[in-house]
């Protein structure tokens, strides 16, 4: 997660509309239930970052059509791989 956020601090996920990111607690009924995440996914060092379409039988995120969705975390995985690799992100 810390290079997640370095790499959103860095201006390196603009590309896909992220600028600038929080750190916070927050509950499922918020990013779920009342639809207020547009994308959520799991990042780990084993997954590195797998997007969550679906949480409870509901669906996340907004439909933004097949370009759009998960947009964030195909290019958060595609960091992450780069970083693990060696290779330098900037």
């Amino acid at each position: 997660m810390r290079r997640c956020f370095e790499f959103i601090e860095k201006g390196l996920l603009a590309d896909v509309g992220v600028v600038e990111c929080e750190r916070r607690d927050c509950s499922f009924r918020e990013l779920v239930l009342e639809r207020r995440a547009k994308e959520c996914m799991m990042i780990g060092s084993v997954v590195q970052c797998v997007p969550i379409e679906k949480w409870d039988d509901v669906v996340i995120g907004r439909d933004e059509g097949e370009n759009g969705r998960n947009k964030v975390a195909v290019r958060l995985k595609e960091l992450l791989e780069k970083d693990a690799r060696g290779i330098r992100v900037s």
